[in-house]
C-alpha cells in the first residue's frame, strides 16, 4: 500500500542520513584515535623520564650520605 511505501522510503532516507553523518564524522574519529595514540606515547615517555629522575634522585641521596659520612670521619 501507499503507507507501507512511504514508511519504507522514510526508513531508507533515515539510514542514508545516518550513514552520511558517520562518513562525515570518520575523519574526526580518526583524529581522536591519533591523538589518543600520541597521548599514550607521551605518557610512556614521561613515565620513563620520571623513573630516570627518581633513580638520579636516589643516587644523589646516596652520594650525600657518603659525603656526610666522609665529612664526619675527617672532622
Amino acid at each position: 500500500t501507499q503507507q507501507q511505501l512511504q514508511r519504507q522510503q522514510s526508513s531508507q532516507d533515515q539510514r542514508l542520513h545516518d550513514q552520511t553523518i558517520l562518513v562525515r564524522q570518520r575523519p574526526a574519529f580518526q583524529k581522536v584515535a591519533a591523538l589518543k595514540d600520541q597521548l599514550t606515547s607521551a605518557q610512556t615517555i614521561f613515565a620513563k623520564i620520571n623513573d630516570h629522575l627518581t633513580a638520579q634522585k636516589q643516587q644523589i641521596a646516596d652520594l650525600n650520605q657518603r659525603s656526610n659520612q666522609l665529612a664526619e670521619k675527617l672532622a
